[in-house]
């Protein structure tokens, strides 16, 4: 299992007319991989953070909690 548990899982956006055209990305992790769902994953694909679904929260590619900064006018990690 060495290429899934070092991060090298992609994954590609469905396009509408299903000709494989879509972009993809990845480098997810296994678990990352196995337990976002598909909204997920294309959410941490596209934006880089994603909004888990069983709470609502944001959080990174990385799995850490993130919220928007009002000042700076960006998503960042809480510290």
């Amino acid at each position: 299992m060495g290429n899934l548990e070092n991060g090298h899982l992609h994954f590609r956006n469905p396009s509408a007319d299903n000709n494989h055209s879509a972009t993809h990305g990845g480098s997810f992790k296994w678990d990352q991989f196995c337990y976002l769902s598909i909204e997920e994953l294309g959410e941490c694909q596209n934006k880089r953070y994603y909004k888990e679904t069983s709470t609502g929260i944001l959080k990174d590619k990385d799995g850490r909690r993130v919220e928007w900064n009002k000042s700076t006018g960006k998503i960042e990690a809480i510290t």
